[in-house]
Protein backbone atom coordinates (compact mmCIF):
# COMPACT_ATOMS: atom_id res chain seq x y z
CA UNK A 1 0.00 0.00 0.00
CA UNK A 2 1.17 3.47 -0.61
CA UNK A 3 -0.27 7.07 -0.62
CA UNK A 4 -2.47 6.72 -3.80
CA UNK A 5 -2.17 3.01 -5.02
CA UNK A 6 -2.28 -0.38 -3.95
CA UNK A 7 -1.19 -3.98 -5.06
CA UNK A 8 -1.56 -7.14 -4.44
CA UNK A 9 0.91 -10.66 -5.77
CA UNK A 10 0.35 -13.60 -4.63
CA UNK A 11 0.14 -17.11 -5.95
CA UNK A 12 -3.54 -16.98 -7.58
CA UNK A 13 -3.93 -13.35 -8.30
CA UNK A 14 -1.85 -10.71 -9.40
CA UNK A 15 -3.52 -6.81 -8.37
CA UNK A 16 -1.04 -4.38 -10.03
CA UNK A 17 -1.00 -0.80 -8.51
CA UNK A 18 -4.06 1.06 -8.54
CA UNK A 19 -5.75 3.55 -6.93
CA UNK A 20 -8.23 2.50 -4.13
CA UNK A 21 -10.45 4.45 -1.58
CA UNK A 22 -10.87 3.54 1.77
CA UNK A 23 -13.77 1.84 2.65
CA UNK A 24 -13.63 1.16 6.59
CA UNK A 25 -11.04 1.93 8.88
CA UNK A 26 -10.69 1.94 12.77
CA UNK A 27 -6.80 2.36 13.32
CA UNK A 28 -7.43 2.52 17.63
CA UNK A 29 -5.90 0.42 19.67
CA UNK A 30 -4.90 -3.23 19.81
CA UNK A 31 -7.24 -4.68 16.98
CA UNK A 32 -6.75 -2.25 13.51
CA UNK A 33 -8.85 -2.92 10.61
CA UNK A 34 -9.13 -1.12 7.50
CA UNK A 35 -10.73 -1.96 3.97
CA UNK A 36 -9.48 -0.78 0.26
CA UNK A 37 -11.79 -0.52 -2.50
CA UNK A 38 -9.82 -0.92 -5.72
CA UNK A 39 -10.75 1.71 -8.35
CA UNK A 40 -9.55 -0.66 -11.46
CA UNK A 41 -8.55 -4.20 -11.53
CA UNK A 42 -5.94 -5.55 -13.84
CA UNK A 43 -6.69 -9.20 -15.84
CA UNK A 44 -5.02 -11.24 -13.38
CA UNK A 45 -6.63 -9.85 -10.04
CA UNK A 46 -9.50 -11.57 -8.54
CA UNK A 47 -10.20 -8.84 -5.71
CA UNK A 48 -12.11 -5.67 -5.88
CA UNK A 49 -12.07 -5.26 -1.90
CA UNK A 50 -9.46 -6.07 0.57
CA UNK A 51 -9.29 -6.24 4.29
CA UNK A 52 -6.93 -6.15 6.56
CA UNK A 53 -7.25 -6.57 10.06
CA UNK A 54 -4.89 -7.07 13.16
CA UNK A 55 -5.55 -10.25 15.33
CA UNK A 56 -3.23 -10.17 17.93
CA UNK A 57 0.37 -8.50 18.22
CA UNK A 58 2.00 -9.63 15.55
CA UNK A 59 -0.81 -11.53 13.61
CA UNK A 60 -2.93 -10.34 10.85
CA UNK A 61 -5.89 -11.32 8.69
CA UNK A 62 -6.26 -10.14 5.16
CA UNK A 63 -9.08 -11.00 3.51
CA UNK A 64 -10.01 -10.74 -0.48
CA UNK A 65 -13.25 -10.13 -1.44
CA UNK A 66 -14.12 -10.31 -5.65
CA UNK A 67 -16.77 -7.97 -5.41
CA UNK A 68 -17.70 -4.72 -3.68
CA UNK A 69 -21.65 -6.48 -2.83
CA UNK A 70 -19.44 -9.63 -1.47
CA UNK A 71 -17.62 -7.34 1.03
CA UNK A 72 -21.31 -5.32 1.74
CA UNK A 73 -23.15 -8.38 2.32
CA UNK A 74 -19.89 -10.57 3.96
CA UNK A 75 -22.18 -10.61 7.65
CA UNK A 76 -24.97 -12.17 5.73
CA UNK A 77 -26.18 -15.68 7.09
CA UNK A 78 -27.16 -16.67 3.78
CA UNK A 79 -24.19 -15.16 2.18
CA UNK A 80 -20.98 -16.27 3.84
CA UNK A 81 -19.78 -19.14 2.63
CA UNK A 82 -22.12 -20.02 -0.03
CA UNK A 83 -20.68 -22.15 -2.62
CA UNK A 84 -20.67 -19.58 -5.65
CA UNK A 85 -17.79 -18.23 -7.60
CA UNK A 86 -18.90 -14.62 -7.14
CA UNK A 87 -19.05 -15.23 -2.79
CA UNK A 88 -15.90 -16.48 -2.59
CA UNK A 89 -13.36 -14.83 0.01
CA UNK A 90 -9.77 -15.53 0.12
CA UNK A 91 -8.97 -15.49 3.73
CA UNK A 92 -4.79 -15.56 4.30
CA UNK A 93 -3.72 -15.08 8.04
CA UNK A 94 -0.41 -12.77 7.73
CA UNK A 95 2.53 -12.71 10.59
CA UNK A 96 4.78 -9.94 10.88
CA UNK A 97 8.58 -10.65 11.50
CA UNK A 98 10.57 -8.28 13.15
Amino acid sequence: MRAKTIEWISTYSICKPSRYEVLEKDLVGDRQRIAFHIKTRSRQCRYEVFELQQVSRYGWAADGYPSLEAFQKRRLPDWHNAPMPERFVLECPMVRLN
